[in-house]
């Protein structure tokens, strides 16, 4: 298959998909609503792969939303980010154990508060999973958007200073739906380029 018009993360999302399908025997649901769900069956467990689902809280919400009411409890995104922090460099990836709550989405389930918190045991399991197979990490605090063309140099500069490892569109909102439906959720982000 050649590439067309597709971009580099397109490209990339659709690799890992065969590959997962290939190495680990996915199989798709059919009528899934939004993008792409493979199945997998590890023991006595189903582990679902969701992709190619769209961008920003509004879609991964949906998603969670969906993959919770299929019987999902625990939820791991695993999306891009912009990083805020100098000394981040290509193959750090970035656990988020906490996400500025600056998207439209996690207003709707959550009391107002600056912050939408994952599961600290999810997290922390992400973690040292992802140490264990020799994978640079580094935990802290994402701030997630909604207006990424809107970021203004005062708000990364600000965000920066505070320590905010990274901008990215969805943790927010994940951590939020997963709040208010009583499941864990985490997320891990490869730093993407500079904001």
């Amino acid at each position: 298959m050649g590439r067309g018009d597709l971009t580099d993360a397109e490209w990339d999302q659709r690799s890992l998909w065969r590959h997962i399908g290939l190495r680990y025997g996915g199989r798709p649901l059919e009528g899934w609503v939004r993008g792409d769900l493979q199945l997998l069956q590890r023991e006595r467990h189903f582990v679902a792969v969701c992709g190619g689902f769209g961008l920003g809280a509004p879609a991964a919400a949906l998603v969670t939303e969906q993959l919770i009411a299929l019987g999902a409890r625990r939820i791991v995104t695993v999306g891009t980010a912009a990083a805020l922090q100098e000394d981040l460099r290509p193959g750090h990836l970035v656990v988020c154990n906490r996400a500025l709550r600056d998207e439209g989405v996690s207003r709707h389930y959550l009391a107002p508060s600056r912050y939408a918190l994952p599961s600290a045991a999810l997290t922390g399991q992400l973690a040292d999973a992802l140490q264990a197979h020799g994978a640079t990490v580094r935990e802290g605090t994402g701030w997630s958007t909604d207006a990424p063309y809107r970021e203004t140099h005062a708000e990364v500069e600000q965000y920066s200073a505070e320590g905010i490892l990274t901008a990215d569109m969805e943790a927010a909102g994940v951590f939020a739906v997963a709040e208010h439906r009583a499941a864990a959720a985490a997320a891990v982000s490869p730093w993407r380029t500079r904001s």
